[in-house]
């Protein structure tokens, strides 16, 4: 539960100063801390685990550390993205720190899943204890081929649901608005967008069947707001999410096996399958080389 009082507070603050407002500690209950931050857009809750009620100082610092070595490597072409993700890495810093670590041992690649911060839209969000079923296997499947109204491709949840699909992959700017609960009485699984950490910790909140990042390599099938991910961040994504994590992105036969040996759950391709003279004897090679991993 959201405390009105630490609410009201950021809010007012903000609105006298114009500037980004951050209250530490605005909640706890069983182990696991919240705090507010508010940008003049979006109000957002930072949920954790930590050994204790963090200091300012520590956040503080955390964050001037974040900005002189993260902000310079993001991936995020958008500052707004890479400003929030900095937000996200100082506080997972200072769990860290304030769990007996030094700013000399933090690894932007190597962060312990320990202290990955959850983002919840809005200080009044309950948090999400049970989540979605787990990924399973997933195929290939014909497409349903039907005359689909306007209407229809506006309510894309609605269709899956409807058809008895076996999930449904939103983007994040879906999930905020998604019925959630006729996800789960529909009992689909639900697969999450991400491609920055901030989005990572909005993703987590709800606690997905999967998550996907990308894209990991160049890719054509879409114009991004973000660059290629790369192998590192995509290992990160896997130690430190908690969740199957799925490749995406500019994935082919000539670099799957680099994606599949880091771990990940799945993969997706577009181009790589519909770009392909033969694309039947495409898939067969892919799914070849993701069981050889």
């Amino acid at each position: 539960m959201a405390s009105c009082a630490v609410a009201e507070a950021v809010r007012d603050t903000h609105l006298s100063s114009k500037e980004d407002v951050y209250a530490v500690n605005a909640e706890y209950a069983d182990g696991v801390y919240a705090d507010y931050y508010f940008n003049g857009h979006e109000e957002i809750k930072l949920i954790y685990k930590c050994s204790g009620p963090t200091d300012c100082d520590t956040l503080a610092r955390s964050h001037r550390y974040v900005v002189n070595h993260a902000l310079g490597t993001t991936k995020c072409k958008d500052m707004k993205d890479a400003l929030l993700d900095c937000i996200v890495l100082a506080r997972m810093l200072a769990s860290a720190i304030m769990s007996g670590n030094s700013l000399a041992d933090w690894d932007l690649y190597d962060i312990n899943g320990e202290y990955f911060t959850r983002i919840a839209s809005g200080f009044d969000r309950q948090d999400i204890v049970h989540g979605f079923d787990g990924m399973e296997n997933i195929a290939l499947c014909p497409a349903i081929k039907r005359q689909r109204s306007a209407a229809d491709c506006e309510r894309p949840l609605d269709l899956a649901i409807e058809y008895g699909a076996h999930g449904v992959h939103l983007g994040q700017e879906d999930i905020q608005t998604a019925d959630l609960e006729s996800i789960i009485k529909s009992e689909m699984k639900l697969g999450l967008s991400t491609h920055c950490y901030h989005e990572l910790a909005r993703a987590c909140f709800f606690r997905p069947s999967y998550i996907a990042l990308g894209p990991v390599f160049h890719t054509t099938s879409k114009d991004m707001r973000f660059k290629p991910q790369g192998l590192q961040l995509l290992r990160q994504w896997v130690q430190c999410s908690g969740l199957p994590v799925v490749g995406i992105g500019g994935i082919d036969a000539s670099n799957i096996g680099s994606v599949v040996g880091l771990g990940v759950s799945g993969v997706a391709v577009i181009s790589a399958v519909t770009g392909a003279e033969d694309p039947e004897a495409a898939v067969l090679g892919l799914q070849r080389a993701f069981g050889d991993q």
